[in-house]
């Protein structure tokens, strides 16, 4: 991972232009103190990735929120979401534990490939999609 500053003064201008939004796998541990970073360079949210959830990665996750920045969360496989992936949440019929937990953590925005079976879920608990 690039940490921000280091960042040449041509990329620093054109991410001043332009909505990004940083990629980081909160399994390293260089990525959750770049959040910070990429705030003040000006991100509009973050897609985070975590295998396991920690009470540091939380933080990380309640950190962008408390910005008011949005959190995509990748729920295509375990090892990106926590272990609250797609397949975990339809197979074992845990919409709630996975989907449903994601989304109390923060996640607003969510990348899978069920999106039949989580548009009825959120439909379901009357979370309305914009």
């Amino acid at each position: 991972y690039l940490m921000p500053s280091a960042l040449d003064p041509v990329s620093r201008e054109v991410i001043k232009k332009v909505r990004f939004v940083p990629c980081l796998s909160l399994d390293s541990d260089k990525c959750i103190p770049m959040i910070d970073e990429y705030i003040k360079m000006g991100a509009c949210g973050f897609e985070l990735t975590f295998s396991k959830e920690t009470d540091e990665i939380l933080a990380a996750i309640r950190n962008v929120r408390d910005n008011h920045l949005f959190f995509a969360a990748t729920t295509l496989l375990d090892k990106w979401c926590g272990g609250r992936g797609d397949d975990r949440a339809v197979e074992n019929d845990e919409e709630e534990e996975c989907w449903g937990t994601l989304y109390k953590q923060g996640a607003n925005i969510f990348m899978t490939d069920r999106p039949e079976q989580m548009i009825a879920f959120f439909r379901k608990k009357g979370v309305l999609f914009k």
